[in-house]
């Protein structure tokens, strides 16, 4: 897909909004307290409606996240002019926009070095491109949720002073949420690499015919 076209550019800012609006939800959920309702007449209601706005907030941020999903995966669709029926694959998640990004693109015209290249293709060596992209993109995933949690560390311990052995330890005293946590931190970065995977391409071609001219 050529930048020129747009590509892959919106459904990268779509999915870049999803944990922005996840942890605004989250934020917003945690600073809002049921308990405000002490204090004051019909406590009991008062409660229940803060309580209940507070939930409200939480299952609409999660209704955007699941809209900018299908927004990214929208966009990814139509910029290789396929059918809207593809958008059912949306719901495999990242194994799905991985097979959506497998899509050869339909437009014959403004093409970048990546879809000349995909389009070269047979569907043999197609098929074998994809399998070995998705086994890279996924180390390489895994890679940057170790360098972002040494990033986030490193944070700590400036702010807190604490050693890095010490702080290593407090989060492995919760070692399951961090786990659960760097999995859907694994997942993020393999999607965005996906994302990123034609525009870059694209760029070392344009650079690579700059230079040549």
């Amino acid at each position: 897909m050529s930048l020129a076209k747009g590509g892959t550019t919106p459904a990268i800012v779509a999915f870049l909004l999803i944990p922005v609006v996840f942890q605004a939800g989250v934020a917003l959920f945690g600073a809002i307290n049921p308990e405000w309702a002490a204090g004051h007449a019909n406590y009991a209601r008062n409660w229940q409606l803060i309580d209940l706005a507070r939930k409200a907030i939480w299952f609409g941020s999660l209704a955007v996240c699941a809209m900018l999903w299908l927004a990214t995966c929208w966009f990814l669709i139509r910029a290789k002019q396929r059918s809207v029926r593809w958008l059912a694959v949306a719901l495999l998640g990242p194994l799905g926009l991985a097979i959506l990004a497998a899509l050869r693109d339909r437009r014959t015209d403004d093409q970048g070095t990546y879809d000349r290249f995909v389009g070269g293709l047979k569907w043999v060596p197609h098929l074998l491109y994809e399998v070995v992209s998705f086994v890279v993109l996924l180390v390489l995933a895994f890679y940057a949720v170790d360098l972002l949690r040494e990033i986030l560390i490193a944070i700590q311990v400036a702010r807190t002073g604490l050693s890095h052995e010490q702080i290593v330890a407090i989060q492995d005293q919760d070692g399951g949420m961090y786990a659960f946590a760097e999995g859907l931190e694994a997942l993020f970065f393999l999607v965005l690499f996906y994302l990123l995977r034609p525009i870059l391409v694209n760029l070392y071609g344009t650079l690579r015919d700059t230079r040549r001219r």
